[in-house]
């Protein structure tokens, strides 16, 4: 039977199962790039910092629940914890008048909207934004390389396949939590994770190597029918 999350217990996970899980998550990463994007060092490099930050998020403040499919998370920006979040304060001038003004970090810079599922991993955060916009922009000229002219979908794709360290620690969190399961991890979880690897591919590696997009594609493919 499927184990179903309640917001107890999401907010019950502490932060050494996270961590614990995040160093499993991180083992799993790893063992992906090792074996289906051999080895690739910028790959490597690209997960070890934000697994690093993935812990620094993790002790950050953020409200966790859930739906019936995924772990929605809202989490307060770096920026925002030292800045604070938007706010009015009264001042006076120096002719003795009286004005409101907004200080701190608006909005849309404060807090980021994560979710992740066995499927997707989606962030608002600049770096998700900026990662997914170069590796569907790349993805057409390496599916060419491998002879695919025609691709299933105008849409955009690498936006519900994001690895920032915002995706990464809310993971944790919910294998922590139970909801993918530490050991018993299925394929449609691991081929996420390795779409969402390819997207990371396609911005960090200039060129890019045929077996391996053909690899990637056989997984994609599927998904946008």
């Amino acid at each position: 039977m499927k184990k179903v999350l309640s917001r107890k217990t999401v907010n019950d996970v502490t932060y050494k199962n996270e961590y614990e899980a995040l160093n499993v998550l991180s083992e799993l990463l790893f063992k992906i790039i090792e074996t289906d994007f051999k080895n690739e060092p910028a790959l490597r490099e690209y997960i070890l910092k934000r697994v690093a930050g993935a812990r620094e998020v993790l002790r950050r403040v953020s409200e966790d629940y859930i739906t019936e499919k995924e772990l929605r998370s809202v989490v307060l920006s770096s920026k925002a914890e030292k800045g604070g979040v938007v706010r009015e304060i009264t001042m006076k001038t120096l002719d003795g008048r009286r004005v409101v003004v907004k200080i701190g970090v608006p909005d849309e810079e404060a807090w980021y909207s994560v979710k992740v599922s066995r499927y997707r991993f989606k962030c608002t955060c600049q770096d998700a934004v900026l990662l997914t916009s170069i590796a569907d922009r790349r993805l057409k000229a390496a599916l060419l390389s491998i002879g695919v002219e025609r691709f299933p979908t105008a849409e955009p794709v690498f936006p519900r396949y994001v690895l920032c360290k915002h995706t990464i620690a809310k993971i944790a969190k919910a294998m922590a939590a139970g909801e993918f399961g530490v050991i018993n991890v299925d394929k449609e979880f691991v081929d996420t994770l390795k779409l969402g690897l390819f997207a990371v591919y396609l911005r960090e590696v200039e060129k890019t190597d045929p077996e391996v997009v053909r690899k990637m594609y056989s997984i994609l493919e599927p998904r946008l029918r």
